[in-house]
């Protein structure tokens, strides 16, 4: 039997085998729901995807302490970015035979109309990686997971100013070259 538990501690710790466990056990887990969840709509909001990973986090780990819970919400929302990826390019390949539109997400955290395309994102999001890692973290906790930014700076062992500042940035960014700037 798998002892998530035990896992998240390794994979805390640095352990890139538990990593990967803790990964496939979260991931399996966050798909099963988005799939029945964004079956038909092709709007996702960072609410919706927070629900997601709350449910993952109740069936998989048990009871954390709020640090570990937040720091658990944060490993969660990288991979619910993967999953919602996933489903759009699933998505758009079904489109081909049956009327499916593109997944947007929704959110007044970016002020796009309309709502951002799933994939676009996902690139931007790769390539503010390149720039900034700790951005793309902010970024994919705030989009993905619903966190507040007093949330994220806890979860990431930081001051809420910083996390703050670098959200804004990294926001006017993607909202830059979303063309909502």
């Amino acid at each position: 039997m798998f002892d998530f538990g035990a896992s998240w501690e390794r994979a805390r710790a640095g352990d890139a085998e538990a990593r990967e466990l803790v990964y496939g056990q979260v991931y399996t887990e966050a798909r099963r729901l988005a799939q029945a969840r964004w079956s038909v709509d092709e709007l996702i909001t960072p609410e919706q995807s927070r629900a997601i990973i709350d449910k993952v986090g109740e069936r998989v780990s048990g009871e954390l302490a709020l640090e570990e819970t937040l720091e658990f919400i944060a490993y969660a929302a990288s991979v619910m970015r993967g999953v919602i990826c996933d489903l759009s390019e699933t998505r758009r390949k079904l489109k081909k035979r049956r009327e499916f539109g593109e997944m947007r997400l929704a959110t007044p955290l970016l002020e796009v109309e309309p709502a951002a395309d799933v994939e676009v994102l996902d690139h931007l999001i790769d390539q503010l990686q390149d720039l900034d890692p700790l951005a793309r973290a902010i970024v994919e906790m705030r989009l993905y997971a619903d966190l507040s930014v007093d949330e994220i700076a806890v979860a990431l062992h930081q001051q809420p100013e910083p996390v703050e500042r670098r959200w804004t940035e990294a926001r006017t960014l993607l909202q830059d070259a979303l063309g909502a700037g």
